[in-house]
């Protein structure tokens, strides 16, 4: 809000510092730039009690630009600013783990082994791994500052930060959590998304923590359930806004195999029946052409729906549309001035459509010769 006075006690939160490492362990960037150690060498400046000026050469050109108050000669104290630093430190987990297995003597049995754990108590307690058997054991609430050193962060940056805490990552029960209690839980999302064309997203107990599973083993925390959920629903959301469906279920079946589910979803006959003639009523109002199917084409395009795993507007529109035959019938209505408005498509015409269309377009060509 413009109080510097304020920001004197504000809070300074910086995320993945360890891109700013100069070790192997920390991804540090190499090459052209500012390096890993220039970067936390700035911030040992502001780190320690000092003085920032409030105007950077962007600001002050932008201010000449635009207008505005001038912050020329102002400052703040960063002594009373709290810095926080979060970074992943992909490798650390590993270090700490050789550092701490190589110490291991006599009793104090390997878990992952396969052999019965020995109870630990005092000392030993705390240097035990922490997560459960069944994921992977984390060993970062033990790093000590070497291991920050061997990862890239020079000793008289980390040495200013002396508060350091180690997060457990999320396991599948956290992430189902989320999915289910958020208050903008990305299911609500994709339950918005659907609603907008008319589609009623419902959601099985069951898949929601099937998806919380999958998510886990993706290993990116809270954003792999819009991994996961983007790559089920994605063909979903492209596919049956343009079908007459209402309702879709998310369950265990579409997580596994969604293509086939959404095939099965797409080519019912009854499902098929209602979208063929849903195709009529559009390219009626699209075109000011009246179109009508024989009985027998209508049972046959159900019939090739579920043969070829097929939507009927998908096979619709690649038998007519991409023919030729759609353009035909609208350039004889207009050639016709509207007269000719209405079209019974029969079995010769779907199965042979670019050949009939022009038998029709050149039988039409021979009743304006004789009428002249």
């Amino acid at each position: 809000g413009g109080d510097a006075e304020l920001a004197q006690y504000g809070i300074v939160y910086i995320d993945e510092v360890d891109k700013i490492a100069t070790g192997g362990g920390g991804g540090g960037r190499g090459g052209g730039g500012w390096s890993g150690r220039q970067v936390q060498s700035n911030f040992l400046k502001i780190m320690e009690e000092t003085e920032v000026s409030l105007q950077s050469g962007l600001a002050a050109s932008l201010g000449n630009v635009f207008g505005g108050g001038s912050a020329e000669g102002q400052t703040i104290s960063t002594k009373f600013m709290l810095f926080i630093f979060s970074g992943a430190f992909n490798s650390l987990n590993d270090r700490i783990k050789d550092r701490v297995e190589s110490g291991k003597i006599g009793f104090l049995i390997d878990e992952e082994a396969g052999q019965a754990p020995t109870a630990l108590s005092g000392a030993a307690a705390s240097r035990a791994p922490t997560g459960s058997a069944k994921g992977a054991r984390s060993y970062l609430h033990l790093a000590e500052t070497s291991d920050f050193v061997e990862a890239g962060l020079e000793p008289e940056f980390i040495g200013r930060i002396p508060v350091r805490v180690a997060v457990n990552a999320l396991d599948a029960n956290d992430l189902y959590q989320i999915l289910t209690t958020a208050e903008d839980s990305i299911i609500k999302q994709y339950e918005y998304e659907f609603d907008g064309y008319g589609i009623q997203l419902k959601t099985e107990p069951s898949a929601l923590r099937c998806v919380a599973e999958m998510a886990t083993e993706e290993k990116t925390g809270a954003r792999a359930l819009v991994t996961i959920l983007e790559r089920s629903l994605r063909d979903f959301k492209f596919e049956l806004p343009s079908t007459t469906s209402s309702e879709l279920t998310l369950s265990t079946g579409l997580l596994t195999d969604p293509r086939a589910t959404l095939d099965e979803l797409l080519c019912t006959p009854e499902r098929a029946a209602a979208d063929l003639q849903q195709w009529i009523e559009e390219l009626e109002r699209n075109s000011n052409v009246r179109v009508e199917l024989a009985d027998d084409v209508r049972a046959r395009v159900v019939r090739d729906c579920a043969e070829a795993r097929s939507s009927a507007e998908a096979l619709l529109e690649r038998r007519f549309r991409a023919s030729g035959v759609v353009d035909g019938l609208r350039r004889i209505h207009e050639a016709t001035e509207g007269k000719v408005a209405f079209f019974s498509i029969n079995m010769a015409m779907y199965e042979h459509p670019e050949e009939e269309i022009v038998k029709w377009q050149q039988s039409l060509a021979g009743l304006g010769s004789k009428d002249t």
